[in-house]
């Protein structure tokens, strides 16, 4: 079963193979959630196969975002909308927070520029950030 876990404390001592995690993120899951980030781990049968991490607090004014500092999917397991469903569950954190964009870094590899692409992230007032409008669904539908 697939299932997405927004990490608390408590659910990363309950994960049975943090090994698998660790190996997703570039930096320990405690040392993410100890820095105030918020992590999303995707959980396929019990085994961590993808990851997000977002900032906890937002950026900037006019407009405000979230930044989202890492993204993750197993190789084998991309181009299946899992990335996607990872972008989705952080759209719905930011709205939560109340905060209508999501944003990324520029600077980013062939393959993440085209998924940021896709999900309809846009150069915009931060030149060193792409961002997402939240109220616009149309990179959330489809790409």
């Amino acid at each position: 079963m697939l299932v997405i876990k927004k990490m608390t404390e408590e659910k990363l001592a309950s994960l049975h193979d943090t090994a698998a995690l660790e190996a997703i993120l570039p930096k320990k899951p405690a040392d993410c959630l100890a820095g105030g980030e918020t992590v999303f781990v995707m959980l396929l049968d019990d085994k961590a196969v993808g990851a997000l991490m977002m900032d906890g607090g937002s950026e900037g004014t006019s407009p405000a975002y979230v930044r989202v500092s890492y993204l993750a999917v197993l190789p084998e397991l991309r181009r299946h909308g899992l990335g996607r469903m990872l972008m989705c569950t952080a759209a719905g954190e930011a709205v939560g927070r109340k905060v209508w964009f999501l944003g990324c870094g520029a600077q980013l590899t062939g393959a993440a520029a085209a998924f940021a692409s896709a999900m309809h992230f846009r150069a915009g007032r931060y030149p060193d950030t792409l961002l997402l409008d939240l109220s616009d669904v149309e990179g959330m539908r489809h790409g």
